[in-house]
């Protein structure tokens, strides 16, 4: 049947298409339709507790009463519409005195009674909090068949505004509603939705094993081929390619089972590059530029995967699933058990091809993240619509998404957290059927796009008016470190008296001979007194420079024919005055330097490697 329909986005943004109006006089299985035929006479209001239902600010008026008005063009069957009383606000809700905890709209016919062009605002609600709102259009001369589809409210306001004067009698912004599709029986809950992500260096947020579970992310250490979900209905495997800046996934292969556990497709990067194929009637694939959503009814499951180019090519998961299937016996992956390997502390690796901006946006990496994702946050209010989120979630992603920064100096993965934000918010509920996902995704698409973009700009401008901040050390194997520190000390050798220095790196490693020709007793006095002269010459030295000894690090070893280190204790001077351990052998530039100075460790080593 054609009709006028207007569909619900969850963004709050409008989908409208018009046809010409042939409006139905009967509902959908397990619907009750309500037409207002029951009442007499010309005006009168709507009782309080009508149809199981509390009315607030309802009306009823026949098509004789107002015959030029909108109301005539409302009537769908019969010769009454209801109306909103004086053009105000008119709510249906449960009530107090009703039994029932919930209702749920399908659909109703509605046209404005006195004004082209009247603004209807439509708000659902649930336990106290906004769930549902759209705003939409009416004219006097067209009906509007309105195809709400709203499950589980306990509320629904319609609130108008606006409009042009029509002539037809009156100036009011009231309309006609008609045969309205409702059901106030209890409907069969389906069952919820939940969420995993992967994605990034990578990054994983697992599957909840309960409801109200609170989320956390893991950096995952993980190459090579590896399971990201398994169970009954679905095989997942994604191969992580390490690279300078991280264990990106590079590959994928997702085949999906029917009952009798046989094969129906497998699905692989060139399903994202090409015409995806086809994995038979209970498979939906949808395919939007390098984005592929994969919607299973039988498991029920879903998967979104996105393509991105950064360092080479990389993919990024998120799935969709019931409890009843993640806590399956059978169910097993990274998404249900976590990943064997896990990294922290991340650095950013600099290289010659590291730019400026990459290392200003490393070191900025928690602003430029919380940047993104208040940008995603706010989109909602404005929008209309409640921003709600799994425990713990928004938390999870924003660590997540500063050690990526960290790691790469790129916004890329900040934007990929704006997406998971989005996707939380709009599904985290999981009142979503497995067949509207794809729908759901392209809204998901559309507030991310616009949300990046709005984020890249004030991010462009704080990198901008920013200066690559100084912090001490430098990265790990560069030879700016020992280059730094050589120039740096270059007088140390002529400053320590009584020894013989060797300088690598920022290790120094001290030589102090005791006097030969004594008794054995006399040497070790001799040497100790040396020793603290030595210690003496480098904390003043330290002091100068102004560079700290790491006395945790720093230990003696002594060697000589003689069993054992000498009878005297070693302390540095200054601080907490720490003690220097003596110890039978350490480990330097590679080599076993032991008490006796003998190779037969150094060499057992070499052979075990």
């Amino acid at each position: 049947m054609t009709a006028q329909a207007i569909l619900l986005c969850l963004t709050g943004l409008l989908s409208t298409l018009i046809f010409p109006p042939v409006m139905c006089s009967t509902c959908p299985s397990g619907f009750t339709l309500i037409d207002f035929d029951e009442f007499s006479g010309g005006v009168s209001p709507l009782p309080p507790f009508y149809r199981g239902l509390e009315w607030t600010n309802a009306g009823v008026v026949a098509r004789s009463y107002h015959p030029t008005s909108g109301y005539v063009t409302a009537l769908s069957s019969g010769e009454y519409v209801s109306f909103n009383g004086g053009g105000n606000l008119m709510s249906i809700s449960v009530g107090i005195s009703s039994p029932l905890e919930a209702f749920s709209i399908k659909s109703f016919v509605i046209a404005a009674a006195w004004k082209n062009d009247l603004q209807l605002s439509m708000t659902g609600w649930r336990s106290e909090v906004r769930v549902h709102n759209q705003t939409i259009i009416l004219q006097t001369k067209l009906a509007t068949d309105v195809v709400l589809d709203w499950r589980n409210i306990d509320k629904i306001n319609f609130e108008t505004f606006g409009g042009t004067n029509a002539m037809l009698g009156d100036d009011g912004t009231h309309f006609g509603m008609d045969n309205l599709c409702i059901t106030t029986g209890s409907e069969e809950p389906q069952e919820l939705l939940y969420k995993c992500d992967y994605w990034g260096d990578p990054q994983l947020i697992q599957f909840p094993k309960a409801a109200g579970s609170i989320a956390s992310s893991t950096w995952c250490q993980i190459t090579g081929s590896s399971v990201l979900y398994q169970s009954s209905y679905v095989l997942i495997n994604v191969v992580n390619s390490g690279s300078q800046r991280g264990d990106i996934v590079t590959s994928f292969a997702m085949t999906f089972y029917n009952d009798d556990n046989i094969s129906l497709c497998t699905l692989t990067p060139s399903d994202m590059t090409e015409i995806p194929q086809s994995c038979g009637p209970d498979v939906r694939i949808s395919k939007t530029g390098y984005d592929l959503n994969v919607a299973y009814r039988k498991a029920p499951f879903s998967a979104w995967i996105r393509y991105s180019s950064w360092g080479g090519g990389h993919y990024k998961f998120t799935l969709f699933a019931t409890l009843t299937h993640i806590n399956a016996a059978s169910t097993t992956g990274m998404c249900v058990n976590g990943c064997r390997g896990k990294r922290s502390a991340p650095q950013m690796i600099i290289t010659e091809s590291t730019t400026h901006k990459e290392m200003v946006t490393s070191s900025m990496a928690d602003k430029v993240c919380d940047t993104f994702m208040k940008e995603a946050t706010q989109q909602f209010p404005r929008n209309g619509l409640v921003v709600e989120t799994t425990p713990g979630y928004l938390d999870a992603v924003r660590q997540a998404c500063i050690i990526d920064v960290t790691v790469t100096g790129s916004t890329q993965f900040a934007e990929q957290s704006v997406s998971n934000v989005i996707t939380d918010i709009l599904t985290h509920k999981g009142e979503i059927n497995i067949e509207d996902m794809s729908d759901v995704i392209k809204n998901i698409t559309h507030i991310t796009e616009q949300t990046a973009t709005e984020a890249e700009i004030e991010v462009e401008t704080m990198i901008e008016n920013s200066t690559l901040p100084c912090k001490p050390g430098c990265p790990q194997s560069s030879v700016l470190s020992p280059t730094l520190f050589i120039i740096y000390n270059c007088d140390l050798g002529s400053s320590l008296a009584n020894c013989t220095s060797h300088l690598f790196a920022d290790d120094l490693a001290v030589i102090v001979a005791g006097q030969l020709g004594i008794k054995y007793s006399y040497q070790c006095l001799d040497l100790e007194k040396r020793i603290k002269l030595f210690i003496d010459h480098l904390e003043y030295y330290s002091y100068l420079i102004d560079q700290p000894i790491n006395t945790n690090k720093t230990q003696a070893l002594f060697t000589a024919r003689a069993i054992g280190h000498p009878k005297f204790d070693i302390h540095f001077n200054s601080g907490s005055k720490e003690k220097i351990n003596w110890v039978p052998e350490y480990k330097y530039l590679g080599y076993i330097i032991s008490s006796k100075l003998v190779w037969d460790k150094f060499l057992t080593f070499i052979m075990n490697k």
